[in-house]
């Protein structure tokens, strides 16, 4: 039996670009060597695997100056998402707050 894979990346309190790599990089076991930016986010997903959803949570609790780096997020997620689909797989990820 397949084992579905569901991440939850907690946000909740994040006032920092760098505070957001390093929860991304703990919930989704990135190595050690990631380079906390949007390219290297990308690149870990085809190092480490992609999961079957990623669940985000806290995004409301983030400073305003940092709203278009959680938009670079989605976008790099909706990327992601387009590319798995092109090969039968799927993935998703939603936003609660």
């Amino acid at each position: 039996m397949d084992q579905y894979n569901e991440i939850i990346l907690d946000l909740t309190g994040c006032r920092y670009l760098g505070e957001i790599h390093q929860r991304i990089k703990k919930a989704l076991s990135f190595p050690d060597y990631y380079g906390e930016n949007w390219d290297a986010f990308l690149d870990a997903f085809r190092t480490v695997g992609i999961p079957d959803r990623i669940v985000i949570t806290g995004e409301h609790t983030v400073p305003k100056d940092l709203i278009s780096e959680l938009e670079r997020m989605h976008s790099t997620l909706e990327y992601i998402r387009g590319e798995l689909s092109g090969f039968g797989q799927v993935f998703s990820y939603e936003v609660i707050d």
